[in-house]
């Protein structure tokens, strides 16, 4: 187990099985900060490696590459910083404000009028990340590509009531050069960043906000599971032009607010601090239910493992917990 100073928000899993990017953020008298968290998960508990404390709370983080960092955070702004600096950063116990000044990172992209609630990347076709924001936006960067403004700007409206507030709460890549986002207004959206008019599908998910996005185990454009504010773990096919709902269940009494897919599962942590597996083959019936948190699940993430992945949980309650066997006993 990992005690952070830190509300812990969301994980990055890297290719390589071992490291895990972390967002987080902590209240300060009235002022969030936070933190871009680096942890090492090779042995039988994770291990922090790196901490870059920042002057606003962080939401998301994403690889980008083999040694490269996105975080957005709620100053509207998403930065990239090198592998290399988190693990030289100095203690997250440091001041936040003499960090910024001394810490630049790589790259940072602007635009957002609200926080950064979201973010992801892809190297396929091109080395692109987006974001999303509060401001009701997806901003689409292509980094290798020196400009001031986005690729894309996606703004997310209803349709038949464009003068409402819609938020983008989640993001992922769908296939590459397809984006998925989920918003609150209850719609998943599909865009294809190749086309001038990205907007390529739109499913109405859920009557209620949504709340986490992930693709099914391989990617590859088959199918998105969504978390909602109601609880429940909805399934979509993707596979046709027109996205559809296959199948959902209720699992919880509280907002579903993270989700990861590991092959035949799917794990779905929730507000009232519970974390439930999900058996995708049998109508996503319930297979394991526990509540390890006694705050907000916000951040999932599977890791490799010889026999059985190990499932990495982060709380709300200040908590990193690593569960090696979380389909029988749990272990943190």
């Amino acid at each position: 187990m990992i005690a952070s100073k830190y509300h812990i928000d969301a994980f990055a899993p890297h290719a390589d099985g071992e490291r895990v990017a972390v967002a987080a953020s902590a209240l300060t008298g009235n002022v969030w900060d936070g933190a871009v968290l680096l942890l090492k998960c090779a042995g039988a508990e994770p291990e922090l490696v790196g901490s870059l404390a920042r002057g606003a709370g962080v939401a998301d983080v994403a690889w980008l590459g083999a040694e490269t960092v996105v975080s957005g955070d709620d100053a509207g702004d998403v930065s990239l910083w090198p592998c290399a600096a988190l693990s030289a950063a100095a203690p997250a116990s440091a001041d936040a404000e003499a960090l910024d000044a001394a810490l630049e990172p790589t790259a940072k992209f602007g635009g957002h009028t609200g926080a950064v609630t979201c973010v992801c990347a892809t190297e396929s076709p091109r080395q692109q990340l987006a974001s999303g924001s509060l401001d009701g936006t997806v901003m689409v960067w292509e980094t290798g590509v020196a400009r001031e403004a986005p690729l894309h700007t996606l703004p997310h409206r209803v349709r038949a009531e464009p003068w409402r507030d819609v938020q983008v709460r989640a993001l992922c890549w769908a296939a590459p050069a397809t984006l998925a986002s989920a918003a609150s207004d209850g719609a998943v959206r599909l865009w294809d960043v190749r086309a001038p008019s990205p907007l390529a599908a739109q499913v109405q998910a859920a009557p209620v906000a949504l709340r986490s996005l992930c693709p099914t185990a391989g990617g590859g454009g088959g199918g998105l599971f969504v978390g909602t504010e109601a609880g429940e773990v909805v399934e979509l096919d993707c596979r046709s032009a027109s996205c559809a709902v296959m199948r959902r269940a209720a699992t919880f009494p509280a907002p579903v607010g993270s989700l990861a897919v590991a092959p035949g599962i799917v794990a779905a942590g929730a507000d009232d601090g519970s974390v439930a597996l999900l058996d995708v083959s049998n109508s996503l019936s319930t297979v394991r239910k526990f509540a390890p948190h006694t705050d907000f699940v916000r951040a999932l993430c599977w890791l490799p493992r010889t026999d059985w992945p190990s499932l990495l949980s982060g709380g709300w309650d200040r908590k990193i917990l690593l569960h090696a066997d979380p389909g029988n006993a749990m272990s943190t």
